[in-house]
Order: C-alpha cells, then structure tokens, then sequence
C-alpha cells in the first residue's frame, strides 16, 4: 500500500496528513484535523496546483482519485483549504450593485472563518484540561526523551522522531513515517515493530 503523505494548508495552519482511500473519509479526516465542523465542510474547497499552475479543485469521488494518483507520483505535494465565495446567483437576489456584492461575499466568508475558528477556539480550550500524552521513547535525532503528544516511526530505521525534527526531515527521508497521535496507536505501531521482527529473523 502507498503513502500518501500530503501537506494540507489552511490559512497558514499546516499538518502533514496521510490521505485514505475514500472521499468521504477524506472529508472527515479534514474536519478532524483542522477542527472544521462536518457542517461547515460545504462551505469550504481543497484545491491543489497542477503543472501549470491551475487549481485542481477536489470536489468529488473522481477528483479525488486523481488526487491519490497524483501524489503516489509525487506530482502532488501541498493541498489548499479556503472557505469558498457563495454562488453567483444567491448573491444576485441580495445584492445591487457589484460593490455591495463584494462587500456581501467578503461578510460572508468571514462570517464562515469566525465560526470555523470559534469552534476551534472553544476544541483547544477544552483539550487544554487534557493530560499531556507521554511517550516513553527518545527522538533519534535531537536525542530528547518522554516524547510528547505527536511523534513519527520509521518502521525501516527502527527511529522514533519528534515533532519538531520530523519538520526538518519530512522530506529529505526516504523512508514511510507512522505518525502517533495517542497511546493507543503507539501499542500499535509497537506490535507491527515486534512482529515485523520476528518475521525478519
């Protein structure tokens, strides 16, 4: 199975994600991530450049899979979230001139962004009362230890990475990183190492 590593931009919040197979999931793997309620996911669009410069927008199953395609290829790197403009035709019976219509759109996606950002402000705030998640590991690179909250595992190099390195190797290294997120997935990864062990001895 391939790795499909992308960076997901989101007015400046970036995160490294590895795509699923269906578009749906791929909506909520974007909500998850950037904190964005599913209800709000239709007032956003994912677009990513092409060769020649044109935004791809992916709006559908199809788009999508060309999307995965494109990024086994290495064709496809960053993907963009904006909050779309409303359509043409709403704006039409609400407005009278394009001057008003400007001013309408542009109320309209902030309006969108504060609420986007207000749900994600009152998410961060109630993680904040959270346990820190601890893991009992050292980062191969900087060599800190009791490595905190996101952590990455090269299954090939036996490493586990920090946050903050795998920032500066994510592109340089030419193995697939496991990224942890919780203690569940940290057993995990622990059992596929143990097994991944024995059936290499």
């Amino acid at each position: 199975m391939f790795e499909r590593n992308v960076e997901i931009d989101f007015y400046g919040e970036k995160k490294i994600i590895n795509l699923c197979d269906n578009y749906d999931n791929f909506k909520n793997q974007i909500s998850l991530n950037f904190l964005i309620e599913l209800n709000k996911m239709d007032y956003i669009k994912i677009f990513y450049d092409d060769e020649e410069n044109n935004k791809k927008y992916i709006n559908n199953f199809n788009d999508y899979n060309q999307l995965l395609s494109k990024i086994e290829k290495h064709e496809v790197s960053l993907l963009n979230i904006i909050v779309s403009s409303i359509e043409k035709n709403n704006l039409n019976k609400v407005s009278i001139n394009e001057k008003k219509e400007e001013e309408y759109k542009n109320n309209y996606e902030s309006d969108i962004i504060n609420s986007i950002y207000d749900y994600k402000k009152n998410n961060n705030k109630k993680n904040e009362n959270k346990n820190e998640i601890i893991y009992p590991v050292m980062c191969s690179i900087c060599k800190k230890e009791n490595l905190n909250n996101i952590i990455y595992f090269c299954l090939r190099c036996k490493n586990y990475v920090c946050s903050n390195c795998f920032d500066n190797i994510k592109y340089n290294h030419s193995h697939s990183y496991n990224i942890i997120m919780n203690k569940e997935q940290y057993l995990d990864i622990k059992e596929i190492y143990n097994n991944y062990i024995i059936g290499n001895v």
